[in-house]
């Protein structure tokens, strides 16, 4: 994701925990902006945009997602679209007989 796309879907978030974040001061807000742009710089935007879907939508706690959950949701969806769409890793390891 880019940086402008991470900072929207943190900009979400904190739209929707606003609790989570009112006691934030702005260089802190930056830092903790940093880290998600940092943590969602090499995660492709369809998996991000199902995770804050889940987060703004179902999610049903109290606080705002760390990176670290938000990340483990993202994968979630991977793995899941992985499983539906298997894609041959190396053709050279598949043998055909016959």
């Amino acid at each position: 994701m880019t940086k402008d796309e991470a900072k929207a879907v943190l900009s979400k978030i904190r739209m929707n925990y606003s609790k989570s974040f009112s006691n934030m001061d702005t260089k802190t807000g930056q830092v903790y902006l940093e880290i998600w742009q940092e943590g969602l710089a090499d995660m492709k935007k369809d998996y991000a945009d199902k995770a804050l879907k889940y987060y703004l939508f179902e999610y049903t706690g109290d606080f705002a997602p760390t990176i670290g959950q938000f990340l483990a949701k993202c994968h979630e969806y991977r793995v899941e679209y992985e499983r539906q769409h298997p894609v041959i890793r190396n053709a050279w390891e598949t043998r055909i007989d016959g």
